[in-house]
């Protein structure tokens, strides 16, 4: 692409946040990251004390402690799932690794259901925040802004917590989770909440499978999310969130094309329901480490793209170590390859970061956004 070509990209249409966002509590989060974001707001992420079972007394809690740890839904729910069921845990709370979550395969040899899942607790998390998150968009004049919830899949959990052939009691947990936010006195507003589906599991899987599977199994992971839509009222948005993991800022795999990231998203957008609203589909370019890509044919693929004509792609090229020249030039080579509709963002959530590095993160977007 020449500088003339460069020159003439339109910039993004919004700067959207995957979901976490450092804050010593949920209010300092969401007041600190409300001037950057304006189409969707999550609580932040925050890490909230946890009662020792020994000593009785309030600490910081670790991975192991289960959903109470915010900043990494995986090790929180995985390890509460692994102890309940009395499943070998093969990490600690510091080293871990992704290999950890493979390293001895449980034998279970029961049928799980709903009521064997410990509470995963997103229904309270999600209210908890909610209630902040509402009266500061409502002081700022943002009723327009949603509040974003942003949930695994059953076969997510299952995958990592070992016995991932019985994902299917924790999509009926998940799915009663969804239906609990939206009852009760603190209960969230549908037409202001917008649920994020995250996929590294089932986006890693679909990479790494063989071209015969993946149509199998991108259907499979569609019915799936059908079924968590109808869980919402009608109205609720919803959102998709590929990804090819960030423990410790390090990616599983790292992609070469952003073929299968096309042939995944075009499975699961397939008819999708115009009563449940597609806001956003965010593509991590990024991947941990590793930054996006600057040429435009590692991108071509997404000419093939086909969401909903309301529905944002959302590059997800930005990253603290990146200067905002290089996110300018980056921009350029997925907008020439996508003639929709584009917003910009992070590959992952900025819980993992200083305040300061996710400051910077999104000082990037808002150059892109309000180009000089």
């Amino acid at each position: 692409m020449t500088l003339r070509q460069r020159a003439a990209v339109q910039p993004p249409e919004a700067l959207i946040m995957a979901g976490s966002w450092p804050g010593d509590d949920i209010e300092k989060a969401v007041r600190s990251m409300l001037p950057y974001n304006t189409v969707v707001l999550s609580g932040g992420e925050i890490d909230r004390l946890v009662k020792d079972e020994v000593t009785g007394e309030l600490r910081t809690p670790g991975p192991l402690d289960g959903p109470a740890h915010r900043r990494n839904w995986v090790v929180g729910v995985t390890g509460a799932v692994r102890r309940h069921l009395g499943l070998p845990i093969r990490y600690r709370d510091e080293g871990l690794k992704y290999w950890h979550f493979f390293a001895r395969r449980p034998q279970w040899g029961g049928k799980l259901t709903e009521k064997d899942v410990p509470e995963l607790d997103y229904p309270t998390f999600a209210k908890e925040d909610w209630q902040v998150v509402r009266r500061v968009l409502d002081e700022a004049g943002r009723a327009d802004t949603k509040f974003q919830v942003a949930i695994p899949t059953g076969y997510a959990i299952g995958v990592f917590s070992g016995p991932f052939v019985i994902s299917e009691a924790f999509t009926q947990k998940l799915e009663s989770e969804v239906r609990d936010m939206f009852r009760g006195p603190d209960a969230l507003d549908p037409l202001r909440t917008v649920i994020q589906v995250d996929l590294p599991a089932e986006m890693i899987t679909f990479a790494m499978a063989t071209p015969l599977f993946r149509p199998r199994f991108g259907q499979w992971v569609r019915q799936t999310l059908q079924r968590l839509i109808v869980a919402a009222p009608e109205g609720t948005s919803f959102a998709l969130h590929l990804c090819w993991g960030d423990l410790h800022a390090s990616a599983l795999p790292a992609w070469r094309s952003v073929k299968a990231m096309v042939q995944f998203t075009n499975i699961l957008v397939r008819d999708w329901p115009a009563t449940w609203p597609l806001l956003y589909v965010i593509m991590p370019f990024v991947a941990g480490k590793r930054l996006a890509p600057v040429r435009a044919w590692r991108y071509r693929w997404l000419k093939q793209l086909r969401l909903p004509t309301d529905t944002l792609l959302v590059a997800g090229i930005l990253h603290k170590r990146q200067s905002a020249e290089r996110a300018r030039k980056v921009w350029a080579a997925p907008r020439s390859c996508y003639g929709g509709r584009m917003a910009v963002g992070p590959e992952c959530g900025c819980g993992r970061c200083t305040l300061n590095e996710a400051l910077y993160i999104f000082e990037q977007g808002e150059r892109l956004l309000h180009p000089a």
